[in-house]
């Protein structure tokens, strides 16, 4: 279903996300089970925070709709990513109970923040991935598992940095996987697998291992090849 005052037929909307999903013949069918709907949102109503990220959709596992920003709909580029990156978040379902963003203490808010992510309990959960995979990918998106809650996860985030949490994270690369053009964020982020190493620096090793890891969990977890 579509929903919301497209500044495209309903019809013109129906023949973009066919032409889409034929054009990206990787995406399996089961990559749409948590999705209800299509809902387009007027820019007056547009209530998502920016400042870290240009990304004018978002799945919202309340009600199963990806919901895009009315002006995506008027460009096929835009509405390719827009589509693209929500359907790869609604992988990740009702994943999670809870998300918020702490300062680190009282008078140390100059040095960062927390984000705290909690896990819905398994047996609520509507999510692609079973309880270990889903904790593999949170913890290849950086997320550190709590030694004595199962359910929590956190991630430091130092200063005023900005950083991309696991649902995003997960919607951008689900577009770059499928063509590298659609998000130059995490094509900057890939370069790191193109650049001779040294080994003087292991941090660089660390990380350039966490990258493969990543894309293999995507290329063996999420489109089973």
């Amino acid at each position: 279903r579509i929903r919301g005052a497209s500044p495209l037929s309903v019809d013109k909307v129906r023949d973009e996300l066919t032409e889409i999903l034929w054009s990206h013949k990787d995406i399996p069918l089961d990559h749409l089970d948590n999705v209800t709907g299509l809902c387009c949102i007027d820019g007056d109503s547009w209530k998502r925070d920016q400042r870290w990220d240009r990304v004018y959709s978002f799945y919202d596992p309340s009600d199963g709709l990806i919901k895009i920003r009315a002006d995506q709909f008027s460009n096929q580029k835009r509405f390719e990513v827009a589509f693209l990156v929500a359907l790869g978040q609604a992988l990740l379902g009702n994943y999670s109970a809870e998300k918020k963003v702490l300062a680190l203490g009282p008078g140390q808010e100059h040095l960062g923040k927390v984000y705290h992510l909690r896990l819905r309990d398994e047996q609520e959960r509507k999510c692609f991935f079973d309880n270990e995979r889903l904790r593999e990918y949170l913890q290849l998106s950086r997320m550190v598992a709590d030694p004595d809650d199962s359910s929590h996860f956190t991630r430091l985030v130092n200063g005023e940095e900005g950083f991309t949490p696991p649902g995003l994270l997960m919607g951008l690369i689900y577009a770059w996987y499928l063509d590298n053009n659609l998000a130059s964020h995490i094509e900057y982020k890939m370069a790191v697998m193109k650049v001779a190493h040294s080994d003087l620096i292991p941090e660089q090793v660390n990380v350039l291992d966490r990258r493969k890891r990543l894309v293999n969990f995507f290329r063996e977890v999420v489109f089973r090849l």
